[in-house]
This record gives C-alpha cells, sequence and structure tokens, in this order.
C-alpha cells in the first residue's frame, strides 16, 4: 500500500479511499452489516486496473471483522448459521476464484471484467432493492429461504464475494432471512466474512493479487493497516451505537442504502 501511496508523489485520493473504506468496514461490522461491501467499489477508485483492489479490500476487511471474536459480540455469533453458510459459500469462492483466474489471463481481461462486475452490481442493488421494500418499508413479508434455496443462495455469493468483493448485502439478506435479530445478525455477518475472507488470501497470494504493486509486503504497508485499523475502531463504535438504538425496522435501512450505493457504484466504474 505504501508503493502505491508515494509511486507518483503522495496519493491524496488513494489515502482518502482507503480511509473511507476502513471506516465502512468499522461501521458495517459495529452495526450496519453490509455497508462494508463499499469498501470494494471505493478503493477501486484509487486503481486503473480492476483486480488489484481486491487483495488491499480482503485485508481490510480481515482487520475490521476480527473484533466480532471478542466479547462482548462474540457471544452473539450463531455458529450454527455461519457454519450452514460457509460450506457451501466456500465452494463458491473456490469456483469464483478459479473463474476470476481464467477471466484474467483472458486477452481482453478488462473488458471482460467490467461485464461480470457490472451484473454484480445489478444483483446487488436487486437485493438491496427487496430489503428495502421488505423490511424498511414493509410492503410485503420478508421472504423465508428454504434449505435448497439457501445452499444455492451461498454458493452464489461466495462467486459474488470473490469477483466483486460486494457480496455483504446478499448475506445479510441470508441472514435476515433465518430470523436473526440485530445483535445476531450483526455478529454472525462479521464473523462469516472474517472466516470466508481469511480463506481468500492464499487464493489471492496464487493469483498475484498481493504483488505488483506490492500489498502488505513492508513494514511500512503494516503500519498503514495499523493506522486504518484505529479509523476501523472507531467506526465500529459509531457502527454499535446505531445497532443499540435503531429499531428492527430502521435497523436495515443503511443496510440496504448501502447495497443500492455498492451497486451503482460497481456499474459506474465499469462504464468509465
Amino acid at each position: 500500500m505504501y508503493e502505491l501511496l508515494i509511486s507518483n508523489g503522495f496519493d491524496y485520493t488513494f489515502a482518502a479511499s482507503l480511509m473511507v473504506s476502513a471506516a465502512l468496514i468499522g461501521l458495517g461490522a459495529g452495526g450496519a452489516p453490509g455497508v462494508g461491501s463499499l469498501a470494494g467499489p471505493v478503493v477501486a477508485l484509487g486503481f486503473t486496473r480492476f483486480d488489484k483492489p481486491q487483495a488491499i479490500v480482503t485485508s481490510l476487511l480481515i482487520m475490521g471483522q476480527a473484533k466480532c471474536l471478542f466479547p462482548p459480540q462474540r457471544r452473539h455469533i450463531d455458529w450454527r448459521m455461519t457454519l450452514f453458510a460457509l460450506i457451501p459459500a466456500t465452494a463458491g469462492l473456490i469456483a469464483g476464484i478459479s473463474f476470476w483466474a481464467w477471466l484474467i489471463a483472458l486477452p481482453d481481461s478488462i473488458a471482460a471484467q467490467q461485464t461480470v462486475k457490472a451484473f454484480c452490481g445489478l444483483v446487488v442493488m436487486a437485493i438491496s432493492f427487496d430489503i428495502l421494500m421488505a423490511r424498511v418499508l414493509q410492503f410485503y413479508k420478508p421472504p423465508q429461504l428454504g434449505i435448497v434455496l439457501s445452499l444455492m443462495l451461498a454458493f452464489f455469493g461466495g462467486i459474488l464475494s470473490t469477483v466483486a468483493n460486494v457480496a455483504g448485502p446478499l448475506f445479510t439478506w441470508y441472514f435476515q432471512s433465518k430470523g436473526a435479530s440485530k445483535d445476531t445478525l450483526t455478529a454472525t455477518v462479521a464473523c462469516f466474512f472474517f472466516i470466508l475472507n481469511v480463506f481468500k488470501v492464499p487464493f489471492y497470494l496464487w493469483l498475484g493479487l498481493f504483488h505488483e504493486p506490492h500489498v502488505l509486503q513492508s513494514v511500512a504497508d503494516w503500519i498503514i493497516l495499523g493506522l486504518l485499523g484505529l479509523v476501523t475502531l472507531l467506526a465500529w463504535k459509531v457502527g454499535a451505537l446505531w445497532r443499540a438504538h435503531a429499531s428492527e425496522q430502521w435497523f436495515s435501512f443503511p443496510i440496504c442504502l448501502a447495497g443500492l450505493s455498492v451497486g451503482l457504484l460497481v456499474i459506474w466504474q465499469t462504464m468509465g
């Protein structure tokens, strides 16, 4: 990250995108699950290549979501729900990484990546719109997922998480459909994505996403990550405050708002 910040003089835009992304991840982990998905498109604003932001975003997500493993949030994790979703999601993750490895090897790789990410943006917008209509505005009853549909959705979510880092709204929607409360939803989503993102690291290393430019390859990189961790922690506290005072109905509002924003931003970036 340090290499990117100083490669052509200090890059203030990239520095700001890192800070905003860290704050969004903290908000999501603290009390607005799904909001962290905005981190991917925000970090991508500092890049010309679409595949490089994923290494940085994954590192930030792991750092921000790790707090769920400590009290008091840890006691709210629903481990049964987490493990049930992790199995198909991990299969989807491996499928997504294999697909991404094939995609970035294509002669016209950038155009192909843009098409795939635009589709991912549309999916996220559709899910977020359902959260808005069913849970915030309560125009109809939220959908209940059966076992087969749950497995299929988690598998697709694993693919979405790998190719675009924007699966937050989908899995938040998934866990909401299981009847999770505010505290359980926030802790379970954070734990789920912490484990899923840790799984991604060796595959991203294999794909070379932590190299050229180098990510977390120097002491300076780790110092920057630590400073961003302070931003994440402050934002986590704001998210926890929102979670404590928001009603179950309006708790979903930032989730759907972030999802719609993610979809629009991803689609806009693919048109550049």
